[in-house]
């Protein structure tokens, strides 16, 4: 089993294809492409952490969308960004199986996570590593070398070490495909950055 991240799919957002420039024909041939992507990696009982912007479409489209993707979706549940519209309106955060009734697996976990140990540092100690949609300046254990993951950015943020933008659009620059990053591969991707200048 493995463990995946991923950020700003934006299924069903004709507008994402000009805004973040995605070169696709239309965005079912865009959502089909990205879908694809994700099952060619992601195995069915696969983690999958999404940091937000899934899609803008309603709870049905949602769904729909869901039951097409393989893993345990996991979904950083954030009232304020596009996902508002298919989250549930009570607030439903932590493990809950949220739509449950639709035999889909999808968990709305709270807008930040600390994953532990995702890796071993020198002195044997497990290195965690933050996961929210928002970049995050200083972030838990950061001064210790802890990694952070998010989105939002679609690849225009700054590069800091330690930190990554999981966004697909940011995917596509590193590896030429829109896709999630498996977890040892982001936090690989993470530690090869070197500060830019501003």
């Amino acid at each position: 089993m493995c463990t995946w991240l991923v950020a700003d799919t934006h299924f069903e957002h004709a507008n994402v294809l000009h805004l973040a420039g995605r070169h696709f024909s239309s965005i079912q041939e865009h959502d089909d492409v990205l879908i694809d992507n994700w099952n060619k990696r992601v195995g069915k009982d696969d983690d999958v952490y999404h940091l937000g912007d899934f899609t803008l479409s309603g709870p049905g489209s949602a769904i729909s969308l869901f039951a097409r993707l393989n893993g345990n979706i996991r979904v950083l549940g954030y009232p304020w960004h596009h996902d508002k519209r298919w989250l549930p309106r009570n607030g439903v955060c932590g493990f809950t199986n949220f739509f449950s009734a639709s035999g889909v697996r999808v968990w709305i976990d709270p807008p930040m996570v600390v994953l532990e140990d995702v890796e071993t540092n020198a002195d044997g100690r497990g290195v965690p590593m933050t996961l929210c949609h928002y970049v995050i300046e200083s972030w838990d254990r950061s001064h210790y070398s802890a990694l952070h993951a998010h989105g939002h950015a679609h690849g225009k943020a700054r590069r800091v070490q330690n930190r990554i933008d999981v966004g697909v659009d940011s995917t596509f620059a590193l590896v030429g495909e829109y896709r999630p990053l498996r977890l040892e591969e982001a936090a690989a991707l993470a530690r090869s950055w070197r500060e830019e200048k501003e």
